[in-house]
């Protein structure tokens, strides 16, 4: 790989698997010669409100009410349901993810390697604005895949499984 390569890893610090899947293929980029790769947590980067209410309704959902998590997660992946949350998504995501966008221009990566699916949108909006040039992997933290880890602008996607890959094609 070309020394001058520019990877950034995107995860959310929600629950524990986004991170773990970031940190292991940063592990990963550090062994290439002149790879310059960095992890960053999205959360971080959005509205502190958001980002907090997030991390924290997650968490209470699977550990006190996870039939209510599993309500959310199989309605937004009916193809009607999510047609309709996908507006609604980039409508938050614009208004909540406005310094994770600055922080990908800024950065101006080769690749972006998301391990979360707000930073799959987010990239895969800018660009579909034309906004940035960069490859775009979404690495697929679920088992199977869902609507929300699908954009335009991905240019692979990485799964766990051979029963992920083929729901995918």
């Amino acid at each position: 790989m070309d020394p001058s390569k520019k990877i950034l890893i995107l995860y959310a610090s929600a629950g524990h698997g986004h991170e773990k899947a970031a940190r292991a293929i940063l592990e990963a980029c550090r062994e290439l010669q002149g790879v310059n790769a960095q992890a960053v947590d999205t959360i971080s980067l959005v509205s502190p409100f958001f980002g907090n209410l997030y991390r924290q309704s997650y968490l209470l959902q699977i550990h006190y009410v996870p039939w209510l998590w599993g309500i959310f997660y199989y309605a937004c992946d009916v193809s009607w349901v999510y047609g309709v949350i996908r507006w609604v998504r980039r409508a938050m995501n614009a208004a909540l993810a406005g310094r994770l966008e600055r922080f990908i221009l800024e950065e101006r990566p080769d690749a972006v390697i998301a391990t979360h699916f707000l930073s799959v949108e987010v990239t895969s909006h800018l660009k579909e604005q034309g906004r940035i040039n960069t490859k775009l992997l979404s690495v697929i933290t679920d088992y199977l895949p869902h609507h929300v880890w699908l954009a335009k602008g991905v240019d692979l996607y990485a799964v766990a499984l051979p029963e992920t890959k083929e729901k995918l094609m």
